[in-house]
């Protein structure tokens, strides 16, 4: 984190069961993943208002650019300088920290637990329908 200049701001954390107290203290998320299918832990932070960064992998795409307007910004897998860069962009500027969170306070509700287990409750309600068993 020296390298960045941002030693005194930047906390990696270890396995916590307080995830949103951490959450909560934040200014922005990173999502470094070089593999990922619905990584639960964006999901979190999106849901918690936390503008992110994530790399361009599973489903993180789609979950950053929103429905609706962007929460986040999209790096390539494994690229160190891209990823440096954009933490370096959003520490930097606050009305791009402040944008990408009010639109993440928006998207995250669609990814609220109960909203999603209903989405696959319907889903397979239709599926079963179409097929008559029920």
């Amino acid at each position: 984190m020296e390298q960045l200049g941002q030693s005194a701001s930047i906390h990696c954390l270890n396995k916590t069961e307080d995830v949103g107290s951490y959450l909560a203290a934040a200014s922005a998320f990173v999502q470094p993943s070089l593999s990922e299918s619905m990584p639960n832990t964006l999901l979190e932070a999106v849901r918690a208002g936390l503008p992110s960064i994530g790399t361009h992998v599973g489903a993180i795409p789609d979950i950053l650019l929103g429905q609706k307007s962007p929460c986040g910004l999209i790096v390539p897998p494994g690229d160190i300088p891209a990823l440096a860069d954009a933490m370096r962009r959003m520490a930097g500027e606050p009305e791009l920290r402040a944008s990408l969170a009010t639109a993440a306070l928006k998207e995250g509700d669609a990814y609220r637990p109960e909203k999603r287990v209903a989405l696959v409750e319907s889903i397979y309600t239709q599926l079963l329908y179409k097929k008559r068993l029920l």
